[in-house]
């Protein structure tokens, strides 16, 4: 007997057939395909995969609505639907954060029987103060996102209600952690920088290079010499690396690794380079197509990068800082030596000033002591 919401029968022969919505006839009626499996599990794992990669988007999206249909087989669809109008690692981003965080508590839920609030709860238990090892804020927003756009798409092809969008109001007790963004303390961030300076290391001097641009560490690992204007003392940032989940038919392993243009047009920047790093640039010049951190045609891939890191963080007795940390540093130093912020905001990549001044200008009170002091100075 197939279990609820879901078209899983076991055979007469002792195997398992999952059935899904494969294309339209000429009347208009479905017409459904089947996978097979030795077990429940392998059949409806058959039957996961051709709803997300064996079937097109035109076809998924013509599906006629279905009040049993499950929030797994909807969040397919729409995956399929966005793989042909976003980048790839938005794609597998999007897919990550359902399948790790939603599918399994609610992916046999009917679509007719879900509840917001209940999701939103789920998702917001999983956030840091709730378990000993939660997820940031940032990514519990990422996820009740995610969950809100399936929903959109359900109901614009009309197999929701408009009124259950309407219902979702995202709460704000996910907003309550990472107020502000992690940074190494002034002693932490002297005694890492001294550290990497005394190494003849290309590798150490990428840290160097972090600690005074921002680069993300997939903008540092697809640095290549062409990409740095030594004579106009700049770096030019246009390619990002990472290392992605590889969603395709034809896929060999789980991952891949992928060079692509930086996530959003304000990341293709030009940086100005100060004359300290220069100096050392200077002393590890190579070839044009060789990539800064390898001297070779071969690129570092950001997670051996990032545990190139973590070992320097662990020699200089530091917390195991996120790379990203050197960022927020970077970031949070500027402002507080009054750079400006439409240029800082540039440097960074950010869309919009907004986004940098939400997330570095936070004043300490040193800082509001001295803007006070110049007050009484001007008398």
């Amino acid at each position: 007997m197939s279990r609820r919401g879901e078209n899983i029968y076991k055979r007469k022969d002792g195997r398992w057939e999952a059935r899904y919505p494969k294309k339209h006839s000429i009347d208009g009626h479905m017409i459904y395909g089947s996978v097979y499996g030795r077990t429940y599990t392998e059949a409806k794992t058959k039957r996961t995969q051709k709803l997300a990669e064996c079937q097109g988007a035109a076809d998924v999206m013509d599906a006629p609505i279905d009040l049993h249909m499950t929030l797994r087989e909807l969040s397919y669809a729409w995956l399929s639907y966005k793989r042909e109008s976003v980048k790839e690692a938005t794609y597998v981003r999007y897919r990550h954060l359902y399948e790790r965080h939603i599918d399994a508590e609610f992916g046999n839920c009917p679509i007719s029987d879900l509840d917001y609030a209940e999701v939103e709860a789920y998702i917001c238990s999983k956030q840091k103060g709730h378990t000993h090892q939660g997820l940031s804020g940032k990514t519990i927003q990422d996820i009740i996102s995610v969950y809100r756009l399936i929903i959109r798409y359900g109901t614009q092809q009309g197999y929701l209600e408009e009124s259950f969008l309407r219902n979702i109001r995202p709460s704000s007790d996910w907003r309550r952690t990472d107020s502000r963004v992690s940074v190494f303390l002034p002693q932490e961030r002297v005694m890492l920088e001294q550290y990497v300076l005394t190494q003849d290391n290309v590798r150490c001097f990428g840290i160097l290079l972090a600690m005074y641009t921002g680069l993300r560490i997939g903008e540092l690992c697809a640095l290549k010499w062409e990409d740095i204007d030594l004579h106009n003392q700049v770096i030019y940032v246009r390619h990002t690396l990472q290392r992605l989940h590889d969603y395709s038919a034809a896929a060999q392993e789980k991952t891949k690794i992928m060079m692509s243009v930086p996530k959003t047009q304000s990341s293709l920047r030009v940086i100005p380079l100060s004359a300290f790093l220069l100096d050392r640039l200077m002393f590890f010049s190579s070839l044009p197509h060789h990539y800064l951190l390898t001297d070779s045609d071969k690129p570092e891939e950001p997670r051996a990068y990032l545990y190139f890191y973590k070992r320097q963080l662990h020699i200089c007795g530091l917390p195991e800082y996120t790379f990203h940390t050197i960022r927020h540093t970077f970031a949070t130093r500027c402002v507080e030596e009054g750079v400006d912020i439409k240029s800082l905001s540039e440097i960074l990549g950010h869309s919009n000033v907004q986004i940098t001044m939400n997330r570095y200008v936070h004043p300490s009170l040193e800082m509001k002591r001295r803007q006070l002091e110049r007050l009484s100075c001007a008398q």
